[in-house]
């Protein structure tokens, strides 16, 4: 976090003094990518703890983006750089900002690499968020909310080798961690296939055990 918080503040110090973007209408904006509500107002309390409050209400204006929060929150990191009042919003969000919504002045994002999914237990047959490392497929989405309308950069809170080596193509696909109940009901109305023949087929398909458990249990 503390990594991440320089390079915030860093590009606030430096596009202020030496930026072409200085003009209030025309400040871009920064958005972090967090896996999770708790992260991101965890962040956002690291934030003000870590600066002057004075040089934050100055420079900086923080905005939580959570599909849990209010519309008039989430409005808020829509506004153009004019309502800000000279400072530079910086939006913090969960892959919310990755591909479902779009803000056309953000010039720099920081990536986490980190996002929260959903894991079904077979053993427990209970559903619960997990923490993962973000795909580069993911990664490649969120730099690209950068410089929509003009130059951006993207920061990966990551080293290049990690990156390379430790971080997946893809995502795992939704058939390979969720409850396969549901999906196996609606073979078995097709009436033309047995389940695992079906599943089986899938270009990446659930675990074969998985396929029987969840047979059993229906």
């Amino acid at each position: 976090m503390r990594v991440a918080s320089i390079i915030i503040c860093e590009i606030i110090h430096r596009q202020n003094t030496f930026g072409d973007d200085t003009e209030v209408e025309e400040k871009k904006g920064i958005l972090v990518f967090l896996p999770g509500l708790h992260e991101i107002f965890e962040f956002i309390d690291f934030i003000k703890d870590f600066y002057p409050a004075q040089w934050l209400q100055n420079n900086m204006e923080l905005i939580p983006l959570h599909s849990s929060l209010s519309q008039e929150e989430q409005d808020r990191a829509f506004r153009n750089a004019a309502f800000m009042k000279g400072k530079r919003k910086v939006i913090i969000a969960t892959n919310i900002a990755e591909s479902s919504i779009t803000i056309p002045d953000i010039k720099y994002v920081i990536d986490f690499m980190v996002t929260k999914e959903l894991y079904y237990d077979p053993v427990s047959k209970s559903e619960a968020l997990q923490l993962h490392y973000s795909s580069k497929a993911s990664s490649k989405q969120r730099a690209g909310r950068a410089g929509r309308v003009s130059d951006g950069f993207v920061f990966r809170m990551c080293s290049q080798q990690f990156f390379d080596n430790g971080i997946p193509e893809y995502p795992k696909p939704e058939m390979q961690r969720c409850p396969l109940e549901k999906l196996i009901l609606q073979v078995k109305l097709w009436g033309t296939y047995e389940p695992e023949q079906i599943l089986g087929r899938a270009i990446q398909p659930p675990e074969f055990r998985d396929i029987c458990n969840a047979i059993k249990n229906l």
